[in-house]
């Protein structure tokens, strides 16, 4: 939803204008930086260790709540 100026750019929702490459390139920029982040909380939560841990920690809670 960009405007277009005319000439070979845009004006875009956060009010700056890109030259629509620009636009391209740094949008591609901010997937890589969601697309580590969203990998770095995978390996972090679904690691084996995290895994194990977790569930430990659960057949504790359950004991305990039978006790």
């Amino acid at each position: 939803s960009a405007i277009h100026n005319g000439k070979n750019g845009y004006i875009f929702e956060d009010g700056n204008y890109y030259d629509l490459v620009d636009k391209i390139l740094l949008t591609i920029k901010n997937l890589e930086v969601l697309s580590k982040n969203a990998l770095f909380i995978v390996k972090k939560y679904y690691s084996p260790e995290f895994v194990k841990e977790n569930i430990i920690k659960s057949i504790i809670q359950v004991n305990k709540s039978y006790v």
